[in-house]
């Protein structure tokens, strides 16, 4: 896909701020999102995870959470887009898919592989789907093949060799189980199944099975 003709600009946007304890974006005199077409910003994200191995590598750990963050939860809502906005079905599944790459190429570099206390990047690998609007599609034009692309995403993560990534994971399992519980059981028993995991993870597991997750 061709590199959005805005997308160093919403790089630097993004990224390229000094951390502090109150994050830039709470800023008041930050009233108008500058990246606000559904359509642009659905293939701006996309390309951002998709080359977050190379693109990010510029910023600090810290800089890469709040920036993220900031996608996720700030009040211009970056992330609705992709499941009400008005970008076509394509663009919307290959920014589901690009979350693959988040995982793969920043979380798993990156983080710890345990741990989740505070407001770190760790915290964030966990909490991507519990923070995310992705999680309830029940009124989304298209829920069936946006979940499609959500369980791939999950499927996926799930054999990265990363105990955090798969602690993420299954959090979003967890989180959509009241919505497809046997989808979700079923994913969780092939992923028991095939893979040795320690008990703490089992049991983790076994929650996300039953949407017991926290």
């Amino acid at each position: 896909m061709p590199v959005p003709s805005r997308y160093q600009e919403w790089i630097t946007h993004v990224f390229d701020h000094a951390v502090s304890e109150s994050e830039w974006y709470w800023d008041q005199n930050l009233l108008e999102p500058p990246f606000a077409a559904d359509a642009a910003v659905v293939d701006l994200i996309a390309h951002t995870f998709e080359r977050c191995g190379d693109d990010l590598a510029a910023f600090s750990d810290a800089q890469v959470n709040q920036g993220l963050r900031y996608l996720l939860t700030s009040p211009f809502d970056y992330l609705y887009p992709i499941r009400d906005g008005d970008a076509p079905l394509a663009n919307k599944q290959r920014a589901v898919a690009s979350i693959y790459r988040l995982y793969s190429d920043c979380f798993a570099l990156r983080c710890a592989p345990q741990g989740t206390d505070g407001a770190d990047l760790n915290a964030l690998c966990f909490m991507f789907w519990d923070i995310c609007p992705l999680t309830y599609l029940e009124k989304s034009e298209h829920s069936s093949e946006l979940a499609d692309a959500i369980f791939s995403v999950l499927e996926q993560t799930l054999r990265i060799e990363h105990r955090a990534c798969r602690e993420g994971a299954l959090h979003g399992l967890g989180e959509i189980a009241c919505w497809y519980e046997s989808r979700v059981a079923q994913v969780v028993d092939g992923f028991l199944a095939s893979t040795v995991v320690d008990d703490e993870l089992r049991r983790y597991a076994l929650q996300a099975r039953n949407g017991a997750v926290q």
